[in-house]
């Protein structure tokens, strides 16, 4: 709109309020168009079951990181805003530079004010700014992430979880504001207060279980490896010991309870003590199955992958902005390598081979699962998120 138009308008409504009406209206006519194609979410008439924002959430990609809540506000920027397009439980950027605008339209019609829990639950997030409106008092602030101590989040979890109050009948428009150079994967749920609570402790129970297994596992392992003095148990043990750690960050349980506030380790953490794991791993897998004799092809692979895993334990060190993704491939492969070297293996008839691809079958379709993920290739659910845990229990075990 010009502004000699503008000039116009106004000296109409000052004559008028029929024209103060319909400046109104077609303002809120700008607005609603703007927002149509996003649902607006009834908080009041949610119940136990949590709620996937995907759908209700539209994004701003800021590339240039100098955007603030003022300027996302200007109706300049509503048309920029698009509805999310993810049909799974997530958001996903995968590797991206760009900081990423998040704006939520809540309702709640109910009569008596309710307290509901926004849960992202990625722990790898650099920076999250959450803005919810106050009366009377604009929007207030929360800060966290893992790049700020642990303290700042304002419920203590292992991902981020942001409690929100809504007054009876009240009609809100939250913004959140996500930045990290690690993979943007933004599962984003809603979730009743007791629901949620419920669910918080069913899911630490699991991760109890799990890393009490994998401790267990390795204080096994390294007394066989006092007592036998074997190669084997060593570098399984050096394997099983990072890629523990590989988990604990890639869960939240690293930061919440082991490093605290060392955000180098959880920015790096799933990165370099992977490509650790892997190394030793390799070199396990080449002992256990003897592919220096009977398979030289592929222990050749293994040999060179050996190496490429050792160097990128460096090149994190570099930059690790430019490596991680290209790491997410390389792992992959790896993944998908060393399944090819069990199968081959059993097919002629390596009774080693029988056990090994018994214990890391699982594992390593869902690590190759999980680099898909990553790269924003497969969706998030159960199995992409939970299913290295799994195969990882399992395999300690079996094997």
């Amino acid at each position: 709109m010009t502004s000699h138009r503008l000039v116009s308008i106004l000296h109409f409504t000052g004559r008028s309020h029929y024209g103060l009406w319909l400046l109104l209206r077609a303002l809120f006519c700008v607005a609603t168009h703007a927002t149509a194609s996003v649902p607006v979410l009834d908080v009041g008439l949610m119940d136990a079951n949590p709620v996937s924002l995907t759908s209700y959430i539209s994004v701003l990609e800021d590339s240039s990181h100098r955007l603030q809540l003022e300027d996302v506000q200007k109706p300049a920027m509503a048309a920029r805003f698009k509805a999310g397009t993810a049909s799974g439980e997530s958001l996903s950027f995968s590797y991206t530079a760009s900081a990423m605008w998040l704006r939520l339209h809540v309702q709640n019609t109910s009569s008596t004010p309710v307290v509901r829990m926004l849960e992202i639950a990625n722990p790898l997030l650099a920076h999250l700014d959450f803005y919810q409106p106050v009366y009377g008092q604009g929007y207030q602030a929360t800060q966290t992430a893992y790049a700020l101590p642990f303290a700042t989040r304002p419920h203590a979890s292992r991902f981020f979880v942001l409690p929100i109050s809504l007054p009876a009948h009240a009609d809100q428009v939250l913004f959140l504001r996500v930045a990290t150079p690690n993979a943007m994967i933004l599962p984003v749920k809603l979730w009743e207060q007791q629901a949620f609570h419920a669910h918080e402790r069913a899911d630490y129970v699991f991760q109890a279980l799990y890393f009490g297994s994998a401790l267990a596992i390795i204080l096994y392992n390294f007394m066989l490896f006092v007592a036998l003095r074997d190669m084997g148990y060593l570098l399984y043990l050096v394997s099983a010991v990072f890629s523990a750690l590989t988990l604990a960050t890639f869960v939240g349980v690293g930061a919440e309870y082991i490093w605290g506030g060392v955000p180098f380790l959880t920015k790096t953490g799933t990165n370099v003590f992977l490509s650790i794991a892997l190394t030793a791993f390799l070199l396990f897998t080449r002992r256990m199955l003897s592919t220096a004799e009977r398979l030289p092809v592929l222990d050749r692979l293994l040999k060179l992958f050996v190496w490429i895993n050792v160097a990128f334990c460096g090149l994190f060190f570099v930059s690790f902005e430019h490596f991680a993704r290209l790491f997410v491939i390389s792992y992959a492969i790896t993944a998908l390598l060393l399944l090819v070297t069990g199968i081959v293996a059993a097919y002629k008839r390596d009774r080693s081979a029988y056990f090994f691809m018994a214990a890391f079958v699982v594992v390593l379709l869902a690590m190759a699962m999980l680099s898909m993920r990553q790269l924003g290739v497969l969706p998030t659910n159960a199995w992409t998120t939970s299913g290295a845990q799994i195969g990882s229990a399992l395999e300690m075990l079996l094997l």
